[in-house]
């Protein structure tokens, strides 16, 4: 068994790592790496700090990702973008390699450069020809560093699976490219443009959650 995607939220929540704003036009709201702007923010690196939780969360999305049709046995990497599903990316790694005693390792792309030109790249990882990847993400809002990922694996001649893992899904999307996304938290969030933000109109700021946690979260 496994816990449902609303008992994770709970999870979440438990942790501190699920923000909601509260309506106050003082305090700031979020804006996101994809440009959008939203209300609401999963901080899964709180959710990770916990190594308990986060192996009964990889276990999980494990369970799920079986059931969907991966074969753990024929995976040989776990790739995620750094920095945020660097850890989840080692852990599903861990676990395939106790719970089916095969090696498998774990590895993370890093960003080049900026929008409209950025891509990712393995400066740390060299994939054998036809080696099979499975990627993995901490939250998926657009799914755009996934793909890009997934490009830069496919350009070093890996076997690229078509699903995604993530911890949460806050997009609404079912796909990622070719990918199928499987997620413990399925969890479609607000995400307005800049110019049609209300939060913004009201005179909250935008601000990104990486750098200004503390602003989100401070008491008012």
């Amino acid at each position: 068994m496994y816990r449902t995607s609303r008992e994770w939220t709970i999870a979440y929540e438990k942790r501190g790592a699920l923000w909601r704003h509260d309506g106050n036009p003082r305090r700031p709201h979020v804006a996101m790496t994809s440009g959008g702007h939203s209300d609401s923010f999963f901080n899964s690196g709180l959710a990770m700090q916990d190594p308990a939780l986060l192996a009964e969360a990889c276990s999980d999305l494990l369970k799920l990702a079986v059931r969907a049709g991966v074969d753990p046995k024929n995976i040989n990497w776990v790739v995620g973008p750094a920095f945020g599903a660097i850890t989840i990316a080692y852990e599903l790694a861990r676990r395939i390699f106790y719970l089916h005693e095969r090696s498998c390792f774990s590895g993370y792309c890093e960003k080049v450069g900026e929008d409209p030109e950025r891509r990712m790249i393995f400066t740390r990882v060299s994939f054998q020809p036809d080696e099979v990847v499975l990627p993995c993400e901490d939250v998926i809002t657009s799914a755009r560093s996934a793909l890009l990922m997934t490009d830069a694996a496919k350009a070093q001649n890996a076997s690229v699976l078509p699903f995604l893992l993530a911890l949460v899904n806050r997009s609404g999307i079912t796909n990622a490219g070719e990918m199928k996304i499987i997620s413990l938290i399925n969890h479609p969030l607000s995400d307005w443009q800049p110019e049609e933000c209300p939060l913004c109109r009201d005179g909250s700021e935008a601000v990104r959650a990486k750098y200004d946690w503390h602003r989100l979260t401070a008491k008012m």
